[in-house]
């Protein structure tokens, strides 16, 4: 293989790298916590993203502080992603009876009777009647509206790239090509 064609190679490759880091984006949010959720506490619905999250599409970063999933994520380590820990942490609020908005009433028991455990005077059910619940976003294959950090393995990737190409011209322009004979 001669010189140039290992070049365009090589920028073809990087180039290849650089979309692949910036286009995949990191796994959201299970799509299975709501159903599980839903079956292990025998709620009436779905429960919405926005129990948990400041917004409807969940995800890493966006659990509300000091409601019920930064609550169960920082008492019973739930992770967002595995649905293990989804259990554990549904079994231990059931034992400790956890009540995260303090109305004396569990967070466990709130979900099965259709309220927010994250409103202490329960103004409104949890689950609207006819209204679908929020679709979670996950995987690198969903087209969503990124997080603020999603573009940063972008950015240092590109950025690698640019230094691996310099590195590359500099190399080139320090041992020039021997002249064919």
């Amino acid at each position: 293989m001669n010189r140039t064609t290992r070049r365009i190679l090589r920028a073809v490759t990087a180039v290849a790298v650089t979309a692949a880091c910036a286009i995949a984006a990191p796994a959201r949010a299970n799509p299975l916590y709501p159903a599980e959720l839903q079956t292990k506490l025998n709620m009436p619905c779905l429960p919405p993203c926005t129990m948990c999250h400041n917004n409807p599409l969940g995800g890493l970063g966006t659990l509300i502080p000091n409601d019920i999933g930064q609550n169960w994520k920082s008492m019973f380590g739930l992770d967002g992603v595995t649905l293990s820990s989804l259990d554990t942490a549904i079994m231990a609020a059931e034992q400790s009876m956890t009540d995260t908005d303090g109305d004396g009433i569990p967070d466990t028991t709130e979900l099965m009777m259709n309220e927010n455990p994250n409103d202490p005077k329960n103004t409104a059910p949890l689950c609207v009647a006819g209204a679908g619940p929020d679709t979670p976003t996950y995987g690198c294959g969903h087209i969503a509206p990124r997080a603020p950090g999603d573009n940063v393995a972008a950015g240092a990737s590109a950025i690698v790239v640019l230094l691996g190409i310099a590195a590359m011209r500099r190399r080139s322009a320090r041992n020039p090509a021997k002249p064919k004979r």
